[in-house]
């Protein structure tokens, strides 16, 4: 049987391999995070999809969940899916999505199941900060192709492709290393939503959008920004 995309890109170590990030931006990221939902001293927070931890070591207290076991050796953290969280009602006062992890699912009814479990653990009053590619930087740059050169020789080759029916953007990668073997990875797909979609979902689950930021310099959300960062309260 054929292991769904989010569980081979990562299991294989593709991920790692592909994405790296400036010494700092993680912690800068998380210290938004916690600012934006003004989390206090000894607040319990939820980091999904945590992966090896790069914003949960940033968040004093908070736990990790992730599906992926071998990047949440040492972590604060639990393997789990996030439709089905290992955690007690109205039990967290925050919960954070951060750097595109909401949208990986099979179809949007298994991502509604995430936002319902979202809410159902969260507090009345809690926050969930939920970080989005935004949907129209990415179309309006869309390009079916590009690649890049490694400081270490490595040609790192894309293909993308967008389906606009469901709205979901597919990126596989060819990685040659400049001495060895060429690997051609599954990548990944994202489904890409509208903020009216998202606001949407978050009402349909029961919270609040209260704002949305474009980048995590806290600047306002506009058609052009990269990011689309939602900020949503369990109602209560």
């Amino acid at each position: 049987m054929t292991r769904p995309w989010y569980v081979e890109f990562f299991r294989s170590g593709d991920y790692g391999r592909l994405y790296s990030f400036e010494a700092g931006r993680s912690a800068r990221e998380a210290a938004f995070a916690a600012r934006t939902l003004q989390l206090r001293e000894g607040a319990r927070v939820v980091d999904l999809c945590c992966g090896r931890g790069r914003h949960l070591t940033s968040i004093p207290g908070a736990i990790g969940i992730d599906l992926d076991l071998d990047s949440l050796r040492g972590l604060p953290a639990a393997c789990a899916d996030m439709r089905a969280l290992p955690l007690r009602s109205s039990s967290v006062d925050g919960v954070l999505s951060l750097f595109s992890s909401f949208g990986y699912l099979e179809d949007d009814a298994e991502d509604a199941r995430v936002l319902r479990e979202v809410a159902r653990v969260l507090r009345r009053g809690g926050g969930f900060l939920l970080d989005l590619l935004n949907r129209e930087h990415a179309l309006a740059g869309f390009v079916p192709s590009q690649q890049r050169v490694e400081e270490d020789g490595t040609l790192v080759a894309e293909q993308r492709s967008f389906d606009a029916l469901r709205s979901r953007l597919t990126t596989s990668f060819v990685i040659v290393p400049a001495a060895g073997a060429r690997t051609d990875s599954v990548g990944h797909s994202l489904r890409l939503y509208t903020l009216t979609e998202i606001a949407a979902l978050l009402a349909d689950a029961g919270m609040q959008l209260r704002h949305v930021y474009g980048g995590f310099s806290g600047e306002d959300y506009a058609l052009d920004s990269v990011r689309m960062i939602c900020l949503a309260f369990k109602a209560g």
